[in-house]
């Protein structure tokens, strides 16, 4: 990965403070035998919480990559750059090369996880784990959370299907709106 160091506009001394915005621009940064093998791997990410809200902290002395750009201070750390994807922006994603193909990837494997996650429960139970089709009981219990602004959860804590305020759910007596 090449550093880059530029001065900031205005407004990212604002929202950002901080300058000068350094930043890599990554290219060939995954190791071969990585590639090779065919292994995924996330990145870490200075702002992560676990469930918690304890920080996720990115591990030394083993060489995990960082998620990356200017928002991530964990990317000057080894190793440094990042693998992050998320925008065609080089400021904000050190790989903003492989964008396109990276978010053309993620469609085709979600795509594969819930296909394959309804092969292996069946329509029902999928339909339930999702609340694609939820019983007038769920409905209620859920408008009754949402009116008191607390979280509402269709399953155990370990899966669940949340509803909040934050999203602007409404709830109709037979379906979700967004």
């Amino acid at each position: 990965c090449s550093k880059i160091r530029v001065r900031c506009s205005f407004y990212q001394k604002i929202t950002l403070n901080r300058c000068p915005l350094e930043y890599y621009k990554c290219q060939n940064n995954i190791r071969p035998e990585i590639i090779a093998r065919g292994l995924l791997t996330s990145g870490y990410s200075s702002n992560q919480h676990n469930e918690n809200n304890d920080p996720v902290t990115k591990p030394i002395n083993v060489e995990k990559c960082s998620h990356g750009s200017v928002m991530d201070l964990t990317s000057h750390q080894p190793a440094i750059g990042g693998i992050n994807k998320d925008t065609i922006i080089p400021i904000y994603s050190p790989r903003f090369d492989l964008h396109y193909e990276a978010a053309n990837r993620a469609v085709i494997a979600t795509e594969r996880f819930f296909d394959d996650l309804r092969r292996d429960l069946g329509n029902d139970k999928f339909d339930h784990l999702f609340a694609i089709h939820p019983t007038a009981e769920e409905l209620h219990a859920a408008s009754k959370a949402i009116a008191h602004m607390r979280k509402w959860q269709f399953f155990s804590p370990a899966i669940s299907s949340g509803l909040t305020l934050v999203y602007s759910l409404t709830v109709h007596s037979t379906q979700f709106m967004f």
